[in-house]
C-alpha cells in the first residue's frame, strides 16, 4: 500500500511537470508582451525609486550645510553683539561721569541756573 502511495504522488508530480512545461511552450506573444511590460514597469520604478533617494540626500547634504552657515553667522553676531554691549557700558559710563561732572559744576555755580 505504501508504495502505491508514493506511485501515485510520483505521478501526480510528473503530470505537474509536464503541464508546466506545455505552459511555458504555450506562451504567447500577448504573455510574453504582459511579462516584459511587468519588467519594464518594475525597472521604472526601481529607477524612480534610487532618484527619489538620491535627491533626497542631496537635499538634506544642501540643508545641513545651509545649517552649518546659519550657525556660523549667528556665531559672528554673537561676537558682535557682545563687543557691542561692551561699547554701549562703556559709552553709558562715561554718561555718567559727564553727567555727575556737570552737576557738580551746577552745584559749585550756586544751584539751579536754567531760569536764569
Amino acid at each position: 500500500m505504501r508504495g502505491l502511495s508514493s506511485q501515485r504522488k510520483h505521478g501526480i508530480s510528473s503530470q505537474r511537470k509536464h503541464g508546466i512545461a506545455e505552459r511555458r511552450e504555450k506562451m504567447t506573444g500577448v504573455d510574453i508582451f504582459e511579462t516584459f511590460v511587468a519588467a519594464v514597469c518594475s525597472a521604472n520604478l526601481a529607477v524612480f525609486a534610487i532618484t527619489w533617494v538620491h535627491e533626497l540626500i542631496e537635499f538634506i547634504k544642501k540643508k545641513r550645510h545651509e545649517r552649518a552657515e546659519t550657525q556660523e553667522m549667528i556665531a559672528l553676531l554673537e561676537e558682535k553683539n557682545h563687543r557691542c554691549s561692551i561699547e554701549i557700558n562703556a559709552l553709558n559710563a562715561r554718561i555718567a561721569e559727564l553727567t555727575e561732572k556737570l552737576l557738580k559744576e551746577k552745584l559749585l555755580k550756586g544751584g539751579n541756573n536754567d531760569y536764569e
